[in-house]
């Protein structure tokens, strides 16, 4: 397979479809879109690929994972990790992954760019799910018992 420059817009290549076979049903539940699919196949792809195709795949500042629907959309923040991402033998492994842990079958694709936000309603449900902070916690606490924090 030859790979060249990506054309002004950057256009994704696809991994062809693996055929699924149905393994941990928790995990096909999630198709959300909110990468939590992709943070829990990481570990799954450790396992089946060299350390300089998986180490790049860690970088969530650069790198961030999505299930849409049947395709695992992979973010690359700038050109260098679209590159080094956007390889047809890593994405056929990755859909292979992906597929195994959702239990059908999930094309893998690389895009240049960041992940859309979240929807409104599920932006607001991520954000009741967060702990809060430790010291807005202990500020509270002092101003109940009449403490004066500066």
């Amino acid at each position: 397979v030859r790979q060249e420059a990506p054309p002004q817009p950057a256009r994704p290549q696809r991994a062809p479809r693996q055929a699924a076979r149905p393994s941990a049903p928790a995990a096909a539940a999630s198709q959300s879109g909110d990468g939590e699919f992709w943070k829990s196949l990481l570990p799954v792809l450790r396992g089946q690929m060299s350390a300089w195709e998986y180490m790049p795949l860690t970088d969530g500042a650069t790198i961030a994972g999505r299930l849409e629907n049947d395709t695992l959309v992979i973010y690359a923040a700038d050109q260098f990790a679209y590159k080094t991402v956007n390889r047809r033998p890593l994405l056929e492994k990755i859909a292979r992954a992906a597929s195994q842990r959702a239990g059908r079958a999930v094309d893998a694709v690389a895009r240049e760019g960041v992940p859309p936000a979240a929807p409104a309603g599920q932006a607001a449900a991520q954000k009741t799910r967060q702990k809060t902070d430790p010291f807005d916690d202990l500020l509270q606490l002092g101003e109940q018992f009449g403490a004066e924090i500066d």
